[in-house]
């Protein structure tokens, strides 16, 4: 009998230790699990003349900068120190912005009805294409001044409307969105190369992270084309929903986002077979888009004013956020890794290197990684996943069973 209890002790106790460990073990995945990764978003409002910047972890309105009229594009630098905003619907201006004290820094006249911008991956150059101006007004950064201006042929009427750089920043690609063309523009001579046939009203593009494809969204033609940059010529048209405007794609290339404005939907496509694979629901009006150094694609909706966040590993829609009256282009700033909260203010590491390559619209391809640090408090970091605290919950069950067990071996015997 004192051996039959002695095993039975053991055994009660080697399964106490064991769920003990696993317990430990639970706790200390939920303690070390990855930091999340916090944004902020930036979008232009056309009819408030505003810049919102969103705060993507609290979904709070954090600030409003006024920029000018009627607001049409937004990019931000490499580092994403400055913003870079696009307004006027006449003659036009790029107002600079600080994005730590989120002050208007400088403005810089380019050229009529701008609706579009770029950036090159150093932060040297700017590229501006204006609408009503048929022309492209090319900005030294380190001087926020116009130093070069391309003439667009006006016969017939092109209409420039959208630009993105190769990731190199060796080619600048133009969108005519009166003609169907796309040009291809030489940036060391700031030369037009030649002019590639698309689809129906050309607007937005995104370009692969290799830089060996472009994608042309064809606004009343319902597709995107797909340029081989090689050869500069099309070798795919994919059929997508109506109006497409947005577009994103993935830092791996492998899957393109489309939105889609008259159907209220997102297109994914796969880049590999030039397929589309998904289609996303429950975006009203959905217009302008960023796909984010994360992985998260962020669409505006001038209907709603407000930003909705998409997750790409699921394709589903998770989040939506607050923004101003009519916002009508969209950034994400550097992806922050928020640490554990601790007692004492902690440092993180901001991972800025496609911190420009996100917003396929609007910026183009960072090769160099770039770094910045931010000191964040206890309060302002992200909470550890509530798994911790499951765990010494379950812990303290897991004693109190094995308790029960032992007081009822225990009465056995008596």
């Amino acid at each position: 009998m004192a051996n039959s209890l002695l095993a039975r002790g053991v055994s009660v106790v080697g399964l106490f230790f064991t769920s003990l460990a696993g317990l430990a073990l639970l706790a200390s995945s939920a303690l070390q699990a990855t930091p999340a990764c916090v944004v902020s978003l930036y979008t232009v409002n056309f009819y408030d003349g505003t810049v919102s910047v969103v705060n993507s972890s609290t979904n709070t309105l954090s600030h409003t900068v006024g920029i000018g009229s009627n607001p049409e594009a937004v990019a931000l630098s490499p580092d994403g120190s400055k913003l870079y905003a696009v307004s006027g619907a006449t003659s036009g201006i790029v107002s600079v912005m600080s994005t730590s004290t989120n002050a208007v820094l400088a403005t810089i006249a380019v050229g009529n009805s701008p609706d579009e911008i770029t950036i090159n991956a150093n932060g040297t150059r700017a590229y501006v294409a204006n609408l009503g101006g048929s022309s492209i007004s090319v900005i030294d950064l380190s001087t926020n001044s116009v130093v070069n201006t391309i003439s667009i042929p006006n016969n017939p009427i092109n209409g420039p409307a959208g630009v993105i750089l190769s990731p190199d920043g060796s080619r600048l690609y133009v969108s005519y969105t009166y003609s169907g063309k796309v040009a291809v523009i030489d940036t060391a001579n700031n030369t037009i190369l030649t002019t590639v046939t698309v689809g129906n009203s050309p607007m937005n593009m995104a370009i692969s992270p290799d830089g060996s494809k472009l994608f042309v969204n064809n606004y009343a033609g319902n597709s995107v084309s797909v340029i081989t940059t090689s050869t500069n010529s099309v070798t795919a048209t994919i059929a997508v929903e109506s109006a497409p405007n947005g577009i994103g794609i993935t830092p791996d290339g492998a899957r393109l986002y489309v939105a889609n404005q008259l159907s209220n939907t997102v297109s994914v496509i796969n880049t590999a077979t030039n397929t589309m694979i998904s289609t996303i629901w429950g975006v009203a009006n959905p217009y302008e888009a960023v796909m984010a150094s994360d992985g998260s694609f962020y669409v505006t909706s001038v209907l709603d004013n407000a930003i909705y966040k998409i997750n790409t590993s699921t394709n589903t829609l998770t989040n939506t956020y607050v923004a101003g009256n009519a916002p009508i282009d969209v950034v994400a700033g550097p992806c922050v890794a928020v640490v554990v909260p601790s007692s004492t203010p902690v440092t993180t590491t901001t991972n800025a290197s496609n911190a420009a390559t996100t917003n396929a619209n609007n910026v183009s391809m960072s090769n160099t990684p770039a770094t910045t640090t931010k000191t964040v408090s206890s309060q302002d970091a992200l909470p550890v996943t509530g798994l911790s605290h499951w765990s010494w919950a379950l812990l303290g069950a897991g004693i109190v069973i094995v308790g029960g067990v032992l007081r009822q071996q225990r009465s056995r015997v008596h």
